[in-house]
């Protein structure tokens, strides 16, 4: 005949052990796949938001047998194993990052991004006028209406002395994104890997006019 359990035995030991095995395999087949996809699309502020989402996905479509589990339960041994060891290696050691101060680092980014832009488009507005500058000096040396012209040469002098304002205010505001060399007359990309250098072509005429100023 069948004896009960001993005195002092869990009797529903076997049922738990089965019980915790089986969400453990729920855990390592169905919510590491869906949480490790989740991580490039979601932050988590912190590692309790991270365990209600994993809670979250292990409860979803949950078999009829199979009881719900709970957020509190997935923070201990031995569901944290397995889950803890993904959640730290996104997030690291960083316990403070939030989602503001990722937010913040996206917008400084995103302005720095746009510093740039606006700057090379006036870096080739300024070649555009530097060419129509020279090209306009050289028809007024070899016509007879240089008097004539010369109010339009003032205008096209007048347009660099403001592209280069322009210029000058946009190097400033990029906080050393851009670093203008004037000893060796080179403008400098720091934003690039490279550091790469604005052509020489265009730079000189920068610098000759900031050199022409200071005279």
């Amino acid at each position: 005949m069948a004896k009960g359990a001993k005195k002092g035995e869990n009797r529903f030991k076997t049922s738990q052990e089965s019980r915790v095995l089986t969400r453990l395999q729920r855990i390592q087949e169905i919510v590491i796949p869906k949480i490790k996809s989740y991580l490039d699309l979601i932050h988590f502020k912190n590692k309790t938001k991270f365990q209600e989402m994993c809670a979250e996905v292990f409860n979803e479509d949950l078999p009829i047998n199979m009881k719900a589990i709970s957020r509190r339960t997935i923070a201990n041994s031995p569901y944290w194993n397995e889950l803890g060891p993904i959640y730290y290696l996104h997030y690291g050691d960083d316990q403070h990052s939030d989602l503001e101060t990722i937010k913040a680092k996206a917008l400084n980014s995103f302005s720095d991004m746009e510093k740039r832009e606006e700057l090379e488009r006036e870096i080739n507005n300024l070649t555009i006028q530097n060419e129509a500058l020279i090209k306009a000096i050289g028809e007024a040396k070899l016509s007879s209406k240089s008097i004539e012209d010369s109010y339009s040469l003032q205008k096209l002098k007048q347009d660099l002395d403001n592209l280069i304002c322009v210029i000058d205010f946009l190097v400033k505001a990029t906080e050393g994104i851009v670093v203008i060399d004037k000893e060796n007359e080179t403008i400098i990309n720091m934003a690039d890997d490279l550091h790469g250098k604005l052509p020489s072509q265009f730079a000189k005429t920068y610098f000759k006019h900031i050199g022409n100023e200071n005279d």
